[in-house]
């Protein structure tokens, strides 16, 4: 059974990656919500920037539509990364859960969560999260076990965090994935 989970989480990782042109061996990290300052997007989309900046195969998804698009474009285009930005727009059903398997990492700045549901969403596709350290965020991640925990905005140490997520070793990454699904 686990081979054959192993084999459709590939595909379904591939497939997504091969629709928007991403490379199979792309470390890519993204965010799935609503693209709106309550979500913090401008914080995320500096860091994401740098992130590139200093990662050469690395790539940034935006999955979700709102009115800080545009802001996020911007500042990746003055990063001059714009080439591994990928914005989907809103994606359901099958999409939406394919999004969630084709990335390495979830990236997450929001200060104003309830519930943490994108969270809580990610981990059961077994996706890390790398956050801001926020109400609704504290009570679902746990820091270096299913996700990095950045304590306050502060790009350095939220680029040092996903660069932690891309330097793990295969096996402490696949740990990572269990926790994650363990904790949703």
């Amino acid at each position: 059974r686990q081979s054959s989970e192993i084999e459709w989480y590939i595909s379904t990782r591939a497939a997504f990656r091969k629709t928007f042109g991403i490379p199979t061996d792309a470390f890519v990290a993204g965010i799935i919500s609503r693209i709106a300052p309550e979500k913090n997007i401008v914080f995320l989309a500096q860091a994401a920037a740098v992130f590139l900046t200093k990662k050469k195969n690395a790539w940034f998804v935006v999955v979700g539509d709102g009115p800080s698009l545009d802001e996020i474009k911007n500042i990746f285009r003055a990063a001059n990364v714009e080439n591994r930005l990928v914005c989907t727009g809103s994606l359901k059903d099958k999409q939406l859960v394919n999004a969630y398997h084709a990335l390495n990492v979830f990236a997450f700045a929001s200060h104003s969560e309830t519930q943490g549901l994108v969270l809580a969403e990610s981990m059961a596709a077994g996706t890390p999260v790398v956050a801001v350290d926020a109400p609704g965020v504290r009570e679902v991640v746990k820091d270096q076990i299913n996700v990095r925990l950045i304590p306050r905005d502060n790009v350095g140490q939220f680029v040092q965090a996903l660069q932690w997520m891309a330097d793990l070793s295969a096996s402490k990454t696949a740990a990572m994935r269990r926790n994650a699904r363990k904790t949703a």
